[in-house]
């Protein structure tokens, strides 16, 4: 299996939803939240699955090579402590296809899921001039197609507690880390390892 590392922003409400304490540089640093703070938000499914937001996709032949299918480890760098926070992992991701997009967005906006993350972005920070800009772009993530990867609701593991984890190779937001193995995150090896965990979000 294609085993990849992805920072992500840093959020305090359990990367379901834009938090307003995201420090970061670029994209985020500029608007006060990144599209990945929805990765983990497993309500917004369709037909099964969820749309992480990645900065990139895996180089075409290693997708080829995997069946087209990877498994992505998001990752946050702690604002204070500097740290790298394992956030959870999408098992078996895939590329959306291009005749995918129209029946997300149908649903997307027929279920409303595009005006609750449109009300959320402006609660969360003041970057946005009004409610109409912050449903553009929402909307555009999907429309520009920025978010091109679908994840089964079944193959999301996120941890209850984030674990500090050795910084990855490429820790820029732009970049993926090619990893043999993501680090041990199953339940029994939190409760009984000596792994640092991080207890604030």
């Amino acid at each position: 299996m294609l085993r990849v590392m992805q920072r992500i922003c840093w959020n305090t409400r359990g990367w379901k939803l834009p938090s307003g304490s995201t420090y970061e540089g670029g994209f985020p640093g500029e608007k006060g939240f990144g599209h990945e703070e929805w990765n983990f938000q497993l309500s917004d499914e369709y037909n099964g699955y969820i749309f992480p937001y990645t900065y990139k996709t895996p180089q075409t032949k290693k997708l080829n090579d995997n069946n087209g299918k990877f498994s992505i480890g998001f990752f946050s760098i702690h604002p204070e402590t500097k740290e790298s926070i394992i956030i959870g992992i999408h098992h078996d991701a895939e590329l959306i296809t291009e005749d995918e997009y129209s029946s997300i967005i149908n649903y997307f906006e027929d279920k409303k899921l595009f005006d609750r993350r449109a009300n959320e972005l402006l609660v969360a920070c003041n970057s946005f001039e009004n409610y109409d800009a912050a449903l553009e772009e929402v909307r555009d993530g999907f429309r520009k197609k920025w978010i091109r990867v679908k994840c089964k609701v079944t193959n999301v593991e996120q941890l209850s507690i984030p674990i500090i984890i050795p910084k990855p190779a490429s820790h820029r937001f732009t970049r993926f880390s090619y990893v043999d193995d993501f680090p041990d995150i199953t339940q029994d090896n939190l409760l009984g390892s000596k792994k640092t965990i991080c207890s604030c979000r």
